[in-house]
């Protein structure tokens, strides 16, 4: 009899082992970064002392990776999903869409606009909405003509540089009508055409704080105050539909991002890190 017990007893326990080992196992996601976004996020685990999944805010933080990944790790933990976020690297947005479309991996890490997203891949909710983003004009802290714009047509009398393959960027560029539009294909590029030849302006996203004068490329930068370029377009997550995990990840992630929106999680995550500039929010738009 006592050797029946014990038996039953072990085995017992060892079910609960078990039992308890596949609960807590968590189901590995794959998803997309560029290297200097993984290199912020890991920066940004190395001081913070908080769970992710327990995060109120983001007042010390700039960096916009930061916030999506605070958002889809809460997400994910609101829907009840135990996922483990695995990332991979790929060199810019473009190839991390074609890795998502492709089956490569589950989800693209920040969040995209809309136009610049395939519907062969399966699309967010809305993480920011059409018509609530806008951009800052920098330029040289020692360009007078440039700090003294008030309208479009100061604006239109002047250079300005931007990257095509930023495509709602150039589409604004392009539409602003200004004297002279250079195309380059890196950002360190658009910096050097301003401080070296002389080109007047570039668009930014507005940075976080109230300081206008920034450095950028080791150059004094100054920001156009009172100004501001508005930004058509809605920006969401991109995850694929052909992936095994697709599905799951896509309903999971609609799920959390709904009682995030309800707590007003995403506006305030955006806000604090500069995205959704409160300082700015009484700025002129020019191109409205």
């Amino acid at each position: 009899m006592k050797f029946t017990l014990i038996n039953q007893t072990i085995i017992f326990l060892l079910f609960n082992i078990l039992f308890t080992l596949t609960v807590q196992a968590k189901t590995s996601v794959s998803v997309v970064l560029l290297e200097t976004e993984h290199v912020n996020w890991l920066n940004f685990k190395s001081h913070n002392t908080t769970a992710i999944s327990q995060l109120q805010n983001l007042k010390n933080e700039k960096q916009r990776i930061i916030a999506d990944l605070v958002i889809l790790t809460q997400a994910f933990k609101k829907a009840g999903a135990n996922y483990e976020l695995e990332f991979v690297i790929a060199p810019n947005h473009k190839r991390a869409i074609l890795m998502v479309n492709n089956g490569a991996a589950v989800i693209v890490g920040s969040d995209l606009f809309r136009n610049v997203l395939p519907q062969s891949i399966n699309i967010s909710s809305a993480i920011i909405k059409e018509g609530k983003l806008a951009k800052a004009i920098v330029g040289l802290t020692s360009n007078q003509k440039l700090k003294s714009v008030k309208t479009l047509k100061d604006l239109q009398k002047l250079s300005a540089v931007s990257l095509p393959n930023w495509k709602t960027d150039w589409f604004v560029m392009q539409s602003l009508n200004v004297k002279e539009l250079h195309s380059v294909n890196q950002f360190k590029l658009a910096l050097n055409l301003i401080s070296r030849r002389n080109i007047d302006f570039m668009l930014i996203e507005i940075p976080k704080g109230y300081s206008p004068e920034i450095i950028m490329n080791n150059t004094a930068m100054s920001v156009v105050q009172g100004v501001k370029i508005k930004m058509p377009g809605s920006r969401h997550f991109a995850i694929s539909k052909v992936h095994p995990l697709s599905a799951q990840v896509f309903e999971n992630l609609e799920i959390g991002l709904s009682i995030l929106r309800s707590e007003n999680k995403l506006q305030t995550f955006m806000r604090d890190i500069g995205v959704l500039n409160a300082y700015s929010a009484h700025w002129t738009i020019l191109n409205e």
